[in-house]
This record gives C-alpha cells, sequence and structure tokens, in this order.
C-alpha cells in the first residue's frame, strides 16, 4: 500500500441509538396518554367542556343545571333522612360514600354547565358593551355632523 498523502473522513453518522431513544420516548408518552385517559376515566373528568352557543341552548343549559340541582338536592335529602337512623360509624361512612358517588357524576355535570353558563353570559355582556359602544360613536358622529369640522371629520370616519 502505498501512502498518497490523501487523507479519508468518514462522514457517515450513526443514527441508529438516537432513532431507537426517540422511538422510546414516543413509546413513553403514549404509555402516559393512555394512563391520563384511564386515571379521567375514573374519576370522571369531563374531557369534552360544554358550549353554549345561542339563547335556546342557554334555556336548556339553564334547566337541566335546575333538574341537577334538585336531584342533588333530593339526594342529600335522603341522606339527611336516613343519616339519624344509622346506628354505627360505619353505617354513617357508608351513607356518606352512597351519597358521594350518587351526587359524583351531578356534580361534575353541574360543574361544566355552570362554566358553560358564565363564559356564554360573559360574551353576550360583551357583545352588549360592543353594540352600545358603536351605538354611542353614532351618536357623537351626529352630534357633530352639521359643522364644517365634523362633516369633515364624520367623512374621514365612514
Amino acid at each position: 500500500m502505498a501512502a498518497d498523502g490523501s487523507i479519508k473522513i468518514d462522514t457517515r453518522i450513526d443514527t441508529g441509538a438516537f432513532e431507537h431513544t426517540f422511538e422510546d420516548i414516543d413509546k413513553m408518552c403514549n404509555s402516559t396518554k393512555k394512563h391520563l385517559e384511564s386515571i379521567a376515566e375514573s374519576l370522571n373528568i369531563k374531557t369534552n367542556p360544554i358550549e353554549i352557543i345561542n339563547n335556546s341552548q342557554l334555556a336548556k343549559a339553564k334547566k337541566k343545571l335546575e333538574e341537577i340541582n334538585a336531584e342533588v338536592e333530593k339526594i342529600q335529602a335522603q341522606t339527611d333522612e336516613l343519616l339519624p337512623k344509622a346506628e354505627t360509624e360505619e353505617q354513617v361512612v357508608n351513607l356518606l360514600k352512597l351519597e358521594e358517588e350518587q351526587t359524583k357524576n351531578l356534580v361534575a355535570e353541574q360543574n361544566n354547565l355552570n362554566k358553560a353558563i358564565s363564559e356564554y353570559e360573559a360574551k353576550q355582556e360583551k357583545i352588549a358593551a360592543e353594540k352600545q359602544q358603536n351605538a354611542d360613536v353614532k351618536s357623537i358622529n351626529s352630534d357633530v355632523s352639521g359643522t364644517v369640522a365634523g362633516d369633515d371629520f364624520v367623512s374621514k370616519i365612514k
């Protein structure tokens, strides 16, 4: 082998371990996602929030909220009626656990409805404020028009 004075540089990069690491990370992310979904399901957390987009849906949501409130009150009244009859602490604990199980889903739905109603009402207030502001601007424009400077100002706004 004769030495010709050239240098050979191997530019290939071994990415096998790097790609394998990303596959592991992807698997861990999927595993974590599935675990979180199962926890959310076991805790009965609603991942799809309720959204109200018109007044009829608002009325339905308020009616549903009233029904849920009535159902929760009914369950609590039944528990309050049975608690004095409980003879042991274990019976008291069991009654309270039963009440909690019965109301857990209702309370979650109640919270979602309250949030959706509040958000919709806030949007409606914002829209009403914008309409009032536009009406105020039109009123000011009509007050200013009729003067030379006012007519020039109004034409520039339009």
